[in-house]
């Protein structure tokens, strides 16, 4: 074989992989966030805790406690959500062990 007509062969097959993995925008729609609902946002409860003569303040330590029926609904909230926006990829996600 020449060389001229193994490049030609390599050009060919070097082409028919790129077309072969190319997809229109109609195919594969762009999303942005305005396509999802928002987001839920967890209230911000401001604990004080003083340790070693240092006060810090977290907005969040409520969360902590995951048998409150409020940290529950956030929680949930918050799955909800993220199963709306990744269910583009179901796809391509493995099946979870459960």
């Amino acid at each position: 074989m020449t060389l001229s007509k193994l490049l030609n062969a390599a050009g060919c097959v070097a082409l028919l992989a790129l077309t072969a993995c190319k997809t229109t925008p109609e195919e594969t729609p762009i999303l942005t966030q305005a396509n999802y609902p928002a987001p839920p946002v967890a209230a911000a409860k401001p604990q004080t805790f003083t340790e070693h003569g240092y006060q810090r303040i977290d907005n969040y330590f409520w969360l902590k406690d995951k048998t409150k029926p409020e940290t529950i609904a956030y929680l949930n909230a918050e799955n909800t959500y993220c199963d709306t926006v990744m269910a583009a990829t179901k796809g391509l996600q493995k099946p979870s062990r459960k």
